[in-house]
């Protein structure tokens, strides 16, 4: 799936990822009910197409698969229905934060 680096930036603002440098390592958390729940992998510094690579990393920190991530990138999936996925699988409590965290 070629994402460009505009659609991947479209995803993090729909999903209002909190954005995080430290040291040159870049990405940042997704946040629910107040509680960082996921650690996102992205590089703002990326222009035009993403490479494969990159956009595998991405895709696996949201937890998504193949398919769940096109339907993010084609924004036919919501921050709200992410959430519910994130927390019908278990990644996500019910009062946010991650169980076993």
């Amino acid at each position: 799936m070629d994402v460009t680096a505009g659609a991947a930036r479209r995803v993090l603002d729909k999903l209002e990822i909190e954005p995080v440098v430290e040291e040159g390592l870049y990405g940042g958390f997704l946040v629910v009910d107040g509680v960082r729940v996921l650690k996102v992998h992205y590089d703002p510094r990326i222009s035009g197409t993403v490479s494969e690579t990159v956009m595998q990393l991405f895709r696996k920190s949201l937890r998504l698969s193949t398919g769940e991530f096109a339907a993010l990138v084609e924004c036919t999936l919501n921050r709200q229905k992410f959430v519910a996925i994130l927390r019908q699988r278990g990644d996500v409590g019910s009062t946010g934060g991650l169980d076993g965290w």
